[in-house]
């Protein structure tokens, strides 16, 4: 008996001493960001590993590992700007931007989703280097909704300008390449 108490209170020292150093769902001045990495093809197979690099302020600050098809999560404060970069050994690396700025207005959800699809080194063979430094999409804080959203026109401006386009190629599904927010 005095064993599982021991083990009661152990286990509730670790759980209180994670809600304090890690970042907790309670505190508003954070933003919960949820993604997923969809495209999976011969180069990404499903599961797969992928790096995940967060910059703030163009800093990095942490690194994980996520896999495809696989939800994962991370956290960001508010009133900083932060990149997301997904590598992947098969893949083009993307960044994804997050103006996290709020300018001390209310947020009135916390929460962001978003899908994204890496550009394949087999497929992309007439890309535009120029955009490969850029992030392939930008979320920004909406002072009128209150919460992060995607400016997507620049994710359709991104993908339109990506490739190298010739008069005889199609490129009409452009847009569905485009990062995707809920």
């Amino acid at each position: 008996m005095k064993n599982i108490i021991k083990y009661l209170i152990i286990a509730a020292i670790l759980l209180y001493s994670t809600t304090l150093v890690g970042n907790t769902i309670s505190d508003t001045s954070l933003f919960i960001i949820n993604g997923v990495i969809n495209n999976v093809t011969k180069t990404l197979k499903a599961n797969s590993k992928c790096k995940l690099y967060i910059f703030e302020e163009n800093k990095l600050v942490d690194s994980i590992v996520v896999r495809a098809q696989r939800p994962f999560e991370i956290k960001i404060k508010e009133n900083l700007w932060y990149t997301l970069k997904l590598t992947n050994e098969n893949t083009i690396p993307i960044m994804i931007s997050f103006d996290a700025r709020t300018n001390n207005n209310k947020i009135k959800d916390n929460t962001f989703f978003f899908e994204v699809e890496f550009l394949s080194k087999e497929k992309v063979a007439e890309i535009n280097y120029d955009m490969i430094e850029l992030p392939v999409g930008h979320a920004y804080f909406n002072q009128k909704t209150g919460a992060i959203e995607l400016r997507k026109n620049y994710s359709k401006f991104y993908y339109s300008n990506i490739y190298k386009v010739n008069e005889k190629q199609n490129f009409s599904k452009q847009e569905d390449l485009a990062i995707k927010s809920n």
